[in-house]
């Protein structure tokens, strides 16, 4: 998991990135939208907890369900929008 940057104020934003350790309950919500080379960009962020530790912040690969995962997927008719590198940040912004 993603969990911020190392420092808030830079240009260009450090990643930090911490394990989650054992099995958590999870909550997450993201988007989906193609890039600019028109393939399809999922954005997440999750909050992972058990017991009274919760960890938050962006999903990325290496998350792995145990037993159950539900989604539920709300489609966007109609829509341009896509994923577009923002030259400042290095992030890929949503364009609408």
């Amino acid at each position: 998991m993603v969990v911020g940057p190392e420092d808030g104020n830079a240009p260009k934003p450090r990643k930090m990135v911490t394990e989650l350790l054992g099995t958590s309950e999870a909550m997450g919500i993201g988007t989906l939208f193609i890039n600019e080379e028109g393939l399809p960009k999922l954005h997440m962020h999750s909050a992972f907890g058990r017991n009274r530790d919760t960890v938050t912040g962006c999903t990325r690969e290496g998350v792995i369900i145990w037993h159950i995962g539900e989604v539920v997927i709300f489609e966007l008719l109609n829509s341009t929008a896509f994923r577009k590198v923002d030259p400042g940040t290095g992030f890929e912004l949503l364009e609408l």
